[in-house]
């Protein structure tokens, strides 16, 4: 089974399970940084503006339900589609026609209805696709409508959306269709990246007797699913002896093939050892960089409205076509061609080297791709589990211990609060007041704590989540603010 973003492909049982959102995508391309899979409801705002605005209209409207599952099969081709979703909220009329909503948390609302705008399209597909599915499980007859609401105010945007039904029928066995076609491809290249794995070349002329016994220890693991640690002196040949393996394993298997390490020598190593692997490019390997050393804007601020290389970038994907440029072009997506061929087109070159990642059969990497929470591979999904090789793996507790120990330092508080007093204006004395009552708070929770050597507290969640709920509407203002000037 292939399985790539939330599309899953089987076909041994000639079924494809697809989701709302994959539907109404561009070839995958959504919004990125903060927008990233309508990524304001990330922010807690968010989040409790979109339960609120549910919760009012179910108070308001006897009947309106909300947060509703939804699953349609359909035949297409000899196949079965499976289409799951979840619609944020419909309600019967008194005329007995239903009303699908699809809610949007929006910053600047105005232009987040742009009739022009890739987001507007997507979100307009979206809600129509929930209007044929809901149609299809025997509802009828179905409108739709477009609400976008203000961050900040709170206020709605409504849009109505007109459901032609034949249209709607054409247009998702169309896209159906279509995603069969890239199914039928990717299954193809997997049975030619199979065959490929019984030939794969050793990166060095013969391999020595210690790397020999290691190979063979990470072939038993790979075959019967186990965890392996190998210990072995340095200029062993270690990153050969378990790439090889773990590598034709995966190519055979369909399994991503992750090496991951915080070493800048041993990532340059573990690409060496790749490219001598690949001499006929029957693979594709990429080195995944950090986004701070990725960013072609003057500084890391991740909004469309905020950054040129972020701008409409699911249309400059399209038109672009850069995937498929280097994916023809290069065997290795190194990262300072990655950068330059995202560069040219305007597009964000951290962005366009994480969706490489999702199509890459080998990944050279930091541990935080795979380990830390917030910056994982989203593709890494549990029943298509990649192969992980560790290096220096004695490293990863420490790792993991910073990764869930967060810390707030004063010193980085009081930094934020002099740039803030450098600006005139009445945002800018807000955010800073609010600040100066996190300073405070944090002051204060350290002075109730038992002196010595280690002292330990409970943090002040409720107070700190009570001064984040203030913080996020001027946060979002600052943003504006940062737009226009």
């Amino acid at each position: 089974m292939l399985n790539f973003s939330s599309l899953k492909f089987d076909e041994a049982s000639k079924t494809l399970e697809v989701s709302v959102r994959e539907l109404a995508g561009e070839e995958g391309f959504g919004r990125i940084g903060f927008e990233r899979g309508e990524g304001w409801h990330r922010l807690g705002l968010g989040a409790e503006l979109h339960s609120r605005v549910l919760e009012e209209r179910r108070a308001a409207q006897p009947g309106y339900r909300s947060e509703v599952p939804l699953q349609a099969t359909i035949p297409i081709d000899g196949w079965t589609a499976v289409i799951t979703g979840r619609l944020d909220g419909c309600v019967r009329q008194a005329c007995g026609e239903w009303l699908i909503e699809e809610f949007k948390s929006a910053y600047l609302p105005g232009q987040e209805t742009r009739r022009g705008g890739a987001a507007f399209a997507r979100h307009q597909r979206q809600l129509l696709l929930y209007c044929d599915l809901w149609r299809r499980l025997g509802n009828s007859p179905v409108q739709g409508r477009l609400i976008y609401v203000d961050l900040a105010s709170g206020e709605e945007s409504v849009i109505p959306a007109a459901y032609d039904q034949a249209e709607e029928e054409r247009g998702l066995e169309r896209r159906l269709r279509q995603l069969l076609a890239i199914g039928h491809a990717e299954a193809q290249m997997r049975r030619q990246k199979a065959a490929a794995a019984a030939s794969l070349p050793f990166p060095h002329a013969a391999p020595r007797p210690g790397q020999i016994i290691m190979m063979e220890a990470v072939r038993q693991a790979l075959a019967a699913g186990e965890n392996l640690i190998a210990e072995a002196p340095t200029g062993s040949g270690k990153t050969a002896a378990s790439l090889h393996p773990a590598l034709a394993h995966g190519l055979a298997a369909g399994r991503q093939v992750f090496f991951l390490t915080s070493k800048t020598l041993q990532q340059t190593m573990a690409v060496s050892a790749l490219r001598a692997m690949n001499p006929d490019g029957a693979f594709r390997s990429l080195q995944i960089r950090a986004k701070e050393k990725m960013c072609a804007n003057d500084r890391v601020l991740c909004h469309e409205d905020f950054c040129p290389y972020a701008k409409d970038y699911p249309e400059k994907m399209e038109r672009s076509k850069i995937l498929d440029r280097l994916r023809r072009g290069h065997f290795h997506f190194d990262p300072d061609a990655v950068f330059a061929e995202a560069k040219k087109e305007r597009v964000c070159p951290f962005e366009v080297q994480l969706e490489l990642a999702g199509r890459a059969d080998a990944n050279v990497a930091d541990y935080n791709y795979v380990f830390e929470p917030g910056v994982a591979l989203r593709r890494l999904e549990a029943e298509d589990e990649p192969v992980l090789l560790v290096d220096e793996a004695h490293n990863l507790p420490d790792r993991a211990r910073q990764i869930f120990s967060p810390e707030l330092l004063e010193e980085s508080f009081r930094a934020v609060q002099d740039s803030l007093l450098l600006q005139s204006g009445e945002l800018f004395d807000t955010l800073s007041r609010t600040i100066g009552k996190l300073i405070a708070l944090l002051a204060e929770t350290a002075a109730a704590a038992v002196p010595g050597p280690i002292s330990e507290i409970d943090p002040p969640a409720e107070p700190l989540r009570a001064l984040w709920k203030v913080w996020e509407p001027d946060f979002v203002r600052y943003l504006s603010w940062k737009r226009e000037a």
